[in-house]
C-alpha cells in the first residue's frame, strides 16, 4: 500500500533493515497504516478523513455524506 501514498511515484524504495525488508517512499520508512496516513495528512495539509472500510461500509448514505461534509 505503500505504492499509492503521496510520492511514491517518484521515490519508492525497498531496502533491508537488520534482515527484514523495508519500504521507504522519498527516504522515509513507511511500515504500517499509521506511516501512510502521516504521509498523506503531510501532503493535503492535515485534512483527511481517516475510516476503515468497516466503517464506511456500515454507513448509510446520509451519515457517509455528513461525516465527509
Amino acid at each position: 500500500m505503500a505504492n499509492l501514498t503521496p510520492g511514491a511515484g517518484t521515490g519508492l524504495s525497498l531496502t533491508l533493515d537488520d534482515g527484514d525488508l523495508a519500504i521507504q517512499v522519498s527516504g522515509a520508512k513507511v511500515a504500517n497504516v499509521a506511516d501512510r496516513v502521516a504521509r498523506l495528512r503531510a501532503a493535503h495539509g492535515g485534512k483527511i478523513l481517516d475510516r476503515t472500510l468497516d466503517a464506511v461500509a456500515g454507513q448509510g448514505e446520509k451519515e457517509l455524506k455528513r461525516a465527509l461534509g
